[in-house]
């Protein structure tokens, strides 16, 4: 037998000491990776190019961001107080109001016309004052 086929050759590998080839590739989490670039030394800012070291946690570019760049990043922009009165319902919540102003109409017996009358446009204008 020559050196090569002998069982001594290679160490032994115990399940502890055995190194994984493959590993998971890491995915980021943070909407904050779509606003930064990776780079060997760090995080960049893709807007003005700010350095971070590679050892910066997300928070300090997220805070970067909601002060140098509020604007540019949709996920930091708020609804504004007009944004929310102007359409304070949803697409599921409009229908869902629709839905239950037509059962009231049709068990109710309401004439269709009903919702014409002046004291009831006041009413859902004092639900919804657009």
């Amino acid at each position: 037998m020559g050196d090569d086929d002998s069982p001594s050759s290679s160490p032994p590998t115990s399940p502890q000491t055995k190194s994984r080839s493959t590993s998971p590739v890491k995915v980021p989490r943070s909407y904050v990776w779509n606003h930064f670039a990776r780079t060997d030394s760090g995080p960049v800012c893709n807007y003005c190019k700010k350095k971070y070291s590679k050892n910066t946690s997300t928070t300090p570019m997220k805070s970067h961001l909601k002060v140098k760049h509020p604007s540019l990043v949709p996920e930091l922009i708020q609804p504004t107080l007009h944004d929310v009165l102007s359409n304070p319902y949803t697409g599921k919540q409009k229908e869902e109001l629709d839905d239950a102003m037509l059962d009231w109409i049709v068990e109710g017996f309401q004439s269709f016309s009903m919702v014409n009358k002046a004291s009831f446009r006041e009413f859902m204008h004092q639900v919804n004052p657009r």
